[in-house]
């Protein structure tokens, strides 16, 4: 053939007196290194082709359409004779058993006129396969000539693809793995794994190869609290694949019903669970909490991971108490924090509340904070205060102070 070769089009191991005599080099390399047999019924050629497209489409449906494809083109492009096939050395290396030695049954060419034939095959050696190596031989064809499109230098990939599907093993196959099969063909710039597309570069796997981090070559949709997302841009996800960071598109609302409220989310949300909001940016709404109804700014807000607000921002209206277990404040507009419990972290008041400061007792107005047990912590002064020491000393604690009850609340040192 003196055609332009762009490829090896397929190899078989031929073993003289050996059962079976001829197998495809995929097929071989399979069972001998990595002991992975052809899982296949008792099917035609283009029942198990078929079968073996529908495996590959639940990690990468793009590819697998393809091959699917381009089967049904295959005899029109194909040419059976017998050649004497010269071997185009992209197998790496093959350790054989003594006796064996690689043939070469097919090869592609690239097409120059419009009657040149893509894949040619040695009948001779067609002959002799039967239907399983028939249809691993096909199939391999097919995964390498995408390799090839691709910049594949050799058919490693191809062949170890070729193998985790004819013997089912992609089915349990991490994206680690598979992304390992296509790196071999160069360094490819994008890499698809079941519903998304990816930026090859900077992709971050888990140890057990699921997917850590990555950043999305082109919109994808995930299926969340029962609903269809669009998604782009840098996306995170838990160890069992779940999306845990994404960035909605910009005409995308996640609907999240809380113990507080509905909410509809926009822009980067990150979960704590499948089914719980950590952190999400939503309109002006507004929620109850502890039976008070309060309106909120369109601001992030924060989640516990039992669906209690950690962190949200106050809007001013006409109703703004903030009800918890112990008690209730008048807010000002602004940032709020709860603990676990519902118990006040953070919060600005609109009205003077008394807080004890070591034996001192203080009129505080805002910036209050208290630990989870409900112990004050510090506060501001928006007025000046004349308090008395215990020996009956006076001191005045000017306007505006911020003050710390672990720090500056000690008798006789106070300020």
């Amino acid at each position: 053939m003196a055609q332009d070769r762009i490829g090896n089009g397929g190899d078989v191991v031929f073993c003289a007196g050996q059962t079976p005599e001829y197998e495809v080099l995929d097929l071989y390399e399979a069972r001998v290194l990595r002991g992975l047999l052809p899982d296949l019924p008792a099917a035609t050629v283009s029942e198990n082709f078929q079968l073996m497209a529908d495996r590959w489409k639940v990690v990468d449906s793009s590819p697998a359409t393809w091959a699917q494809d381009r089967y049904a083109l295959m005899p029109a492009d194909s040419l059976y004779q017998e050649f004497d096939l010269v071997d185009v050395k992209d197998s790496g290396y093959v350790p054989l058993k003594p006796g064996c030695e690689i043939r070469q049954a097919a090869i592609q060419n690239r097409r120059i006129f419009p009657q040149d034939p893509i894949f040619v095959f040695d009948d001779r050696i067609w002959q002799k396969l039967d239907d399983t190596n028939r249809v691993v031989l096909l199939f391999h064809e097919a995964i390498y000539e995408m390799f090839l499109f691709s910049g594949a230098t050799n058919s490693i990939g191809a062949r170890y693809l070729n193998s985790l599907i004819f013997s089912n093993a992609l089915s349990k196959a991490t994206a680690k793995t598979y992304f390992a099969v296509w790196n071999t063909s160069e360094s490819l710039p994008y890499f698809r794994w079941k519903e998304f597309i990816f930026q090859s570069e900077g992709l971050k796997f888990f140890a057990n190869g699921g997917i850590e981090t990555g950043d999305l070559a082109s919109n994808a949709n995930i299926r969340l609290i029962n609903q269809t997302l669009s998604i782009h841009g840098k996306v995170g996800f838990f160890e069992d694949g779940a999306p845990k960071v994404f960035k909605l598109m910009t005409n995308q609302t996640l609907k999240f019903i809380s113990a507080i409220g509905e909410f509809l989310f926009s822009g980067e949300i990150t979960m704590h669970s499948p089914i719980q909001v950590a952190k999400g940016l939503s309109p002006q709404t507004s929620v109850v909490i502890n039976n008070c109804s309060l309106l909120l700014e369109s601001r992030p807000i924060e989640f516990y991971p039992s669906g209690t607000p950690y962190f949200f921002s106050v809007a001013a209206s006409n109703d703004m108490v903030l009800c918890t277990p112990r008690g209730n404040f008048e807010l000002q507009p602004g940032a709020v924090t709860l603990w676990e419990d519902g118990n006040a972290s953070y919060l600005n008041t609109l009205q003077p509340t008394l807080q004890p400061c070591g034996p001192l007792t203080l009129e505080v107005l805002g910036n209050l904070q208290f630990d989870e047990a409900g112990n004050f912590l510090r506060g501001s002064l928006r007025t000046e205060q004349v308090l008395s020491k215990p020996d009956g000393t006076p001191i005045t604690v000017p306007a505006n102070k911020t003050f710390d009850v672990n720090e500056q609340c000690q008798v006789l040192n106070i300020w």
